[in-house]
């Protein structure tokens, strides 16, 4: 008999409380069915969290003091509070409108199946299922969490925070408040412990999922299965699962294998806001980064009875010296983000707000915003600038002409496709009068505020997956 103890396996440790309550949650299909094992794994949870709790064995104590008849009583009240207030929260939830649990943020030549909602860039998504026959698309979660995927793919949203793929390819990318993000499918959960990772579901059902940074939490829920916890898949590794929950180590492959979610890199100018003491340079095009140079503007508060955009200051346009143009620059810097440039697929974008007091035919009423990126050191910048349209490697422009309303501010908004060796840009924002004005009187009251530069890379599909 003894040798028969020592011959046994020492029992497996009990689940804890996450454990249990991610089992449980996976048991009721995400909250559809009801299940005491969430109720006791929560109740599990905070006791593993907070310590002994005295408070439950004295409800139990008291509750066993109790006779018989008392006991029913209590009971019946209970059960009778709890479907009034199960039919008051149902009434309440009927009369709602459904909640949406995400947003489409971003699409690439997306093919949705015949049946499914139509959606477009911008829409916001309640629980449902869509297949995306082909193309791109990329939800952000009321979470902050973020998907990309590429079809052919079957999506079912289940909630703010959690999502099913049934086939297709998809990476994520989960920030803090939307750790514990999860993606159901049809061999196990994958619950997100903070991280980027790739997921593959083939045709056959198969799995597989490859952790870019960060840590993720694999979970039984077949149903040929006790739903548990089956391994944690740290950075820099990758398995698969096929039907029945069988795990194989895989080597790691390229990132770029699953779709990449869009990246937005906002660059500032210096002084965007107009609301510091930054450095001003009162003459023409600048010859280093990080200031603005103009002949003829200032920094000001509120003018003429025009308030700025955000903040409590915005740039006063003055007459020119010579010219219908009063115009300012600034070089920004490019060199901080040859990562993103070496892409290959990445766009400039910049905007800027303007305004005006009211005026006559000959007020400076048009302004304009320009971006023009160069190759190189700047040297011999007014040379670069005037020629820009023959040296420059892109330039994005546009103007508009202001309307005659000085408590409404217009934004002007530019984008080009930036080339991998840009190294620097040359930011203009201008105010123009008609070319027969008096300049002392044309730019009687012209403004801007908020100009910042954008750095934008679009979603991408995947490479193809290795071949098992």
């Amino acid at each position: 008999m003894d040798d028969e103890n020592q011959n046994q396996s020492p029992p497996s440790p009990p689940p804890d409380g996450w454990e249990m309550l991610c089992a449980g949650i996976l048991s009721t299909e995400f909250g559809r069915r009801p299940s005491d094992a969430v109720a006791n794994a929560v109740l599990q949870l905070a006791e593993e969290e907070n310590g002994p709790v005295i408070r439950r064995q004295r409800v139990r104590d008291w509750w066993q003091s109790l006779n018989p008849m008392p006991r029913l009583v209590f009971s019946a009240a209970s059960a009778v509070a709890v479907i009034f207030l199960g039919v008051g929260l149902w009434l309440v939830a009927a009369g709602s409108a459904p909640e949406k649990f995400c947003s489409l943020t971003g699409v690439v030549d997306a093919r949705w199946t015949a049946g499914s909602p139509p959606l477009k860039a911008g829409d916001t998504m309640a629980g449902g299922t869509w297949r995306l026959e082909s193309g791109l698309a990329e939800l952000t979660f009321g979470s902050h969490a973020r998907v990309a995927i590429e079809g052919p793919a079957q999506i079912t949203i289940l909630g703010s925070n959690a999502m099913e793929l049934a086939y297709g390819k998809l990476s994520t990318e989960v920030p803090q408040p939307a750790h514990g993000f999860a993606v159901k499918t049809p061999a196990t959960t994958i619950i997100d412990l903070g991280t980027r990772y790739g997921l593959n579901v083939d045709s056959d059902r198969s799995i597989r999922v490859e952790v870019f940074e960060g840590r993720v939490r694999l979970m039984t829920n077949s149903a040929t299965a006790v739903p548990g916890r089956l391994m944690d898949l740290v950075q820099n590794n990758a398995v698969s699962l096929d039907g029945d929950g069988t795990i194989s180590r895989l080597p790691v492959i390229s990132e770029n294998a699953y779709p990449r979610l869009s990246v937005t890199k906002v660059i500032h100018p210096a002084n965007c806001g107009f609301d510091g003491e930054g450095k001003m340079s009162l003459g023409g095009v600048p010859a280093t980064f990080g200031y603005w140079s103009g002949p003829a503007f200032e920094m000001t508060g509120v003018t003429q009875g025009i308030k700025p955009v955000e903040g409590i200051g915005m740039l006063h346009f003055l007459p020119p010296p010579t010219g219908n143009q009063s115009e300012v620059w600034q070089l920004i810097n490019l060199h901080p983000y040859k990562s993103m440039l070496t892409n290959g697929d990445l766009r400039i974008g910049s905007f800027a707000w303007f305004n005006c007091t009211r005026g006559g035919v000959n007020s400076a009423r048009r302004f304009g915003l320009t971006v023009a990126a160069y190759h190189g050191e700047p040297h011999n910048v007014p040379e670069l600038w005037t020629h820009r349209n023959e040296l420059a490697l892109t330039v994005a422009e546009k103007e508009l002409t202001a309307d005659d309303n000085p408590a409404t501010w217009e934004k002007i908004d530019v984008s080009a496709a930036l080339p991998p060796d840009a190294d620097f840009l040359i930011v203009s924002m201008r105010a123009i009068a008609p070319d027969d004005a008096d300049r002392a009187g044309a730019f009687a009251g012209d403004f801007a505020d908020l100009v910042d530069c954008i750095l934008y890379e679009p979603l991408r599909p995947g490479a193809a997956m290795p071949q098992p």
